[in-house]
């Protein structure tokens, strides 16, 4: 494993981890969150059907969340091509 390889695949890693922790933040301060140690329950419909149909209407989310899991998925091959190569 080459030293340079993991320093540069950590920095670019790092780098993304701060991106996605800025588009969350971004996406809960557009919703009027106030970042707080203890969250406040969150209770989203009244029953299971809204609760579903408030769920598949926040395309927004789905998409930055998707974005986010894409992109961990990507950092982890990386770290699995780095062992590989040690």
């Amino acid at each position: 494993m080459q030293g340079y390889a993991v320093k540069d695949a950590s920095r670019s890693i790092a780098i993304a981890g701060i991106k996605h922790a800025e588009a969350l933040a971004g996406r809960l301060s557009s919703f009027g969150a106030v970042p707080t140690a203890r969250p406040t329950p969150i209770c989203l419909g009244a029953t299971l059907e809204q609760l579903l149909e408030q769920d598949q209407a926040d395309v927004v989310s789905r998409r930055l969340f998707n974005g986010v899991r894409v992109e961990e998925e990507d950092r982890h091959d990386t770290f699995v091509g780095l062992l590989e190569g040690a």
